[in-house]
């Protein structure tokens, strides 16, 4: 893959702190399938034109792609600010997670420390943004480096998002008819903890989100 403004990040893995969950009220959502996201064409761009309006109002807004080139799928992008930007995704066939950052100038892609593909990511901050994603994978942030935690379980994590740092929930099930569902884990800043819900839906869950 060549990106114009990519370059390659470091990893390190560290490992997590135990401790008890608490619970969180929560909207979930479920669907029979879940559509991914892909850009593929020929280069990342360092930064998008600036947006310039006139007097006679802003100017109208375009979609345009900002990183191009990519041979792995994008399925979700979160952003703290515009300079502050997260791609997740990857490629299941060449057993290759994507983590891609922009700083508003640069792409970064972060490789080494996931096989896994990615479904969602959420942060709380810059410094805190989760990522997860098949196998029970899920990577967290710090503002520097992504790291492996622990959430025991095999199932593929498809949502995260969280109310604070340690208060997260992520979510997910298996489409295999025999395979895990209604799979729900809660971090509350230390562990990743099974939270069994009420009543089971007999689903996979698809997507969390809360208020």
């Amino acid at each position: 893959m060549k990106c114009l403004g990519l370059s390659s990040a470091p990893t390190r893995a560290r490992g997590p702190a135990a401790a008890a969950a608490t619970a969180a009220d929560v909207v979930l959502a479920t669907a029979a399938a879940l559509a991914a996201v892909a850009l593929a064409t020929t280069g990342c761009h360092k930064a998008p034109p600036p947006y310039v309006g006139t007097d006679a109002g802003p100017a109208t807004p375009v979609w345009q792609a900002v990183c191009t080139g990519l041979d792995d799928f994008v399925l979700s992008v979160w952003a703290f600010r515009p300079d502050d930007v997260f791609f997740v995704g990857g490629n299941g066939a060449a057993g290759r997670a994507l983590l891609l950052h922009y700083d508003g100038a640069n792409w970064v892609r972060t490789t080494g420390v996931s096989t896994q593909v990615l479904w969602w990511v959420w942060g709380s901050s810059a410094y805190d943004v989760w990522a997860v994603g098949e196998n029970g994978e899920a990577l967290h942030y710090d503002g520097g480096w992504w790291t492996p935690v622990p959430t025991y379980t095999t199932a593929t994590l498809y949502g995260v998002w969280g109310s604070a740092a340690d208060a997260v929930w992520a979510v997910g099930g298996s489409i295999d008819p025999v395979g895990p569902k209604d799979v729900f884990r809660f971090w509350n800043g230390s562990i990743w903890t099974a939270i069994a819900p009420a009543t089971p839906s007999g689903e996979s869950i698809f997507k969390v989100w809360g208020a």
